[in-house]
Formats: structure tokens, C-alpha cells, sequence
């Protein structure tokens, strides 16, 4: 089923890829400054007494659109006014969600204010059209249920492994159909923190190409169609595993408690968090160790989150810029612009949540 995709010509011109099927690509182990590559254009600041949580969230204009998974509602938010207005609620029916995840803006749609949400518990996809519910689906085969969407218009891809083909990226059309899938996970892992399933795709999807990367595996495949015609093995240095001899900066380890309770940690494999497509940029940010309790301990080498920059042919640019404790919640597609969450806190039992608005320094 290698044309079942709508062909884009621009998506090829894009990924030009040189020839063979392999390639490795070598990254420096410098670590590079997030301020001094993207540069602040914007801020935004959430802030509401009907928020308890947020999974995603989507920029419209001055409407902001967020899924909240504890609460479990899909609602918007006005950024000038902090007013709210709740589009699915709670609940296992159409026109309802359980923990809704990812967002996705219908960029084919000419309709304003037109998104797919996924509800994760009820593994239902939710059609949202100028603001309100118009109609769902059940998602279909044996994966898992899907936290990444994406589409190319015709078709949407989704993110989970299939516990029997072992793929990762399954296709389906308008109406909710299963019509493929492909990307085989790379390996299984016994324990991640993706509540044990295994690695977890990240991917992006233009016309009739799709780039793909794994949570614990960095290796960068390109597919055209359902055909992989590229794959790129990414070697950073800063990119480790954790194992039974944790790598730590023992002059600042003063006592034997810091040891005792470094051992105390369950701690996972680097692992990527995020890919992104923006214009003629590829991003990929990813965290280096993660495990419950870790930010009690400030010597681990390298701890921290980290975006390697490419080109459209995924020529590294720059590598290992440290986000600084800020993470990426969203990116706009039209405009480039990246929104860092760079804090969340209560404040007199308000929701109150803080982002840079950033953009990447081509300059450089």
C-alpha cells in the first residue's frame, strides 16, 4: 500500500535524501546555551480557577486550546480576558473524554477553530469544527492507544506500538478506518516510563512523508509512504544510558546519604521527548536520565533536557542546547514559534501556568 498517501512534491524536495539506506551522523559534544540560539518574541501566561492540569494545548490567534487530562475536559482559553469555555466534558460518549491527550489543528480545514482530539481512556478520536463537537470514532486494531496524531489531509496517523506486528504508526482515513501500518519499534523494553509499553514514536507527517524517531532509540527514518527510504543513526555523545555504574561528579557527593540515596532511584535510559518539523528545521529534544526523585540530586553529569537542531536534510546545525529546565509544549507550523513552558505553580489555589514564546536563530 506504498501510494495510499496524497503525494506532495514540496515534501520530497524537503527531505532530499542522499543515496542509500543508512547513514550515520555524528553530533558535538558541546553543550550549547538556549538563549543565545532562539531568541524570546512573545510571552504567555495561563491562569484560571477551571484548569487543573494541561496535556497540550494549540495557539489560535487569542484563543488558546488545551486539553486538561485531570479534570478531563477539552475547553478554550481567552488570552486577554481568562475566560474559559468547556467544548467536550467528562465522560466515555461522543461529545465527551475521559483523559484527553493530544491536539491537533486541522491545517487542510478551511473552517475555523477545527481540531482532533484524542481521549486516550476511550481510545475515541474527537472531530472539533468552529468550535464545537461535530463527531468521533472508536480507534480500531490492536495498538495501543494513540498519544501522537498527525495528518496529511486525507489520512491520520497515529502513535502506539501494536503488541502483535510490533509497528508503531498506524494510518487511517476520514472515516475511521484502519487502511496501514509500519515503523517496527526498534527494541522492547521490559520497564520505560510510558507505563511500561516500550519505545514510543515521535513523528511528523508532510504529503506523503513521514520522519519518525523512537523514545529510547536515536536513530532518525524517513518514510515515503509506508516505504522507508532513509535511515539515520544519530551518535551524541551526551546521549547515554544509565546503568548499575550511574556516571556522577563525586567531588560533589560529600557524603555517603547522597550515595544511598542515588541508589534509592529507579532510574530509565536518555530518552527523546519530542520531534519537530518547522519550515526547513528539524528539532529534536530529549532528556538526559529520568526517574522519580531526581531533581533532589544536582551531580548527575548531563542531567537535563536538550534540543538538537537539523536542517531539511537533517544535517546537524547545532547539538545539545540546554533548555535550562524549560521544556516544548507546542509549535506553531505557520510562524515557527515555539512555546517553552517555563513554569507552573499554585497560586491561592489558581491554575497558573508560564511559557516563553521562542524562535529559533537561523543566524547561527
Amino acid at each position: 500500500m506504498n501510494n495510499i498517501y496524497a503525494l506532495s512534491l514540496m515534501s520530497l524536495v524537503f527531505f532530499s535524501c542522499n543515496s542509500g539506506n543508512e547513514t550515520s551522523i555524528t553530533l558535538s559534544g558541546t553543550e550549547n546555551d538556549l538563549y543565545e540560539n532562539f531568541t524570546v518574541i512573545d510571552t504567555l501566561r495561563i491562569t484560571s480557577d477551571s484548569i487543573y492540569a494541561i496535556y497540550s494545548l494549540v495557539a489560535d490567534n487569542d484563543e488558546v486550546y488545551l486539553s486538561d487530562y485531570i479534570a478531563g475536559n477539552f475547553l478554550s482559553y481567552n488570552i486577554h480576558s481568562g475566560k474559559t469555555k468547556h467544548i467536550l466534558a467528562k465522560g466515555d460518549g461522543p461529545g465527551e473524554v475521559q483523559f484527553p491527550t493530544q491536539i491537533l489543528k486541522k491545517v487542510e480545514d478551511t473552517l475555523n477553530n477545527s481540531y482532533y482530539v484524542v481521549d486516550n481512556a476511550s481510545r475515541r478520536l474527537n472531530f472539533i469544527e468552529n468550535g464545537q463537537f461535530a463527531n468521533s470514532y472508536i480507534f480500531t486494531g490492536n495498538h495501543i492507544a494513540p498519544v501522537a496524531i498527525k495528518s496529511n489531509g486525507d489520512y491520520l496517523f497515529a502513535g502506539g506500538l501494536d503488541q502483535t506486528s510490533n509497528q508503531l504508526i498506524h494510518v487511517y482515513d476520514q472515516k475511521g478506518v484502519l487502511v496501514d501500518s509500519f515503523y517496527d519499534v526498534a527494541k522492547k523494553l521490559s520497564k520505560t516510563s510510558f507505563g511500561g509499553a516500550t519505545n514510543y514514536p515521535f513523528f511528523e507527517v508532510d504529503g506523503n512523508i513521514t520522519i519518525a524517531i523512537q523514545s529510547y532509540d536515536y536513530a532518525i527514518s524517513l518514510f515515503e509512504g509506508n516505504d522507508l527510504i532513509k535511515h539515520y543513526k544519530i551518535e551524541n555523545p551526551k546521549f547515554k544510558t544509565v546503568n548499575d555504574d550511574l556516571i556522577v561528579n563525586a567531588n560533589n557527593a560529600s557524603t555517603n546519604r547522597d550515595f544511598d540515596k542515588l541508589k534509592s532511584i529507579e532510574l530509565t535510559p536518555s530518552r527523546i521527548i519530542k520531534l519537530l518539523k518547522l519550515n526547513d528545521l528539524v528539532i529534536v529534544e530529549w532528556e538526559q536520565y529520568s526517574g522519580d526523585n531526581i531533581d533532589d540530586i544536582d551531580y548527575l553529569e548531563d542531567y537535563g533536557r536538550y534540543l538538537d537542531v537539523y536542517d531539511s536534510d537533517l544535517n546537524p546545525i547545532i547539538s545539545n542546547i540546554k533548555s535550562s529546565g524549560m521544556h516544548i509544549k507546542y509549535a506553531d507550523q505557520s510562524n515557527a514559534n515555539i512555546y517553552f513552558k517555563i513554569a507552573a505553580n499554585d497560586e491561592a489555589n489558581k491554575f497558573n501556568e508560564q511559557y516563553l514564546v521562542m524562535q529559533f536563530n537561523h543566524e547561527n
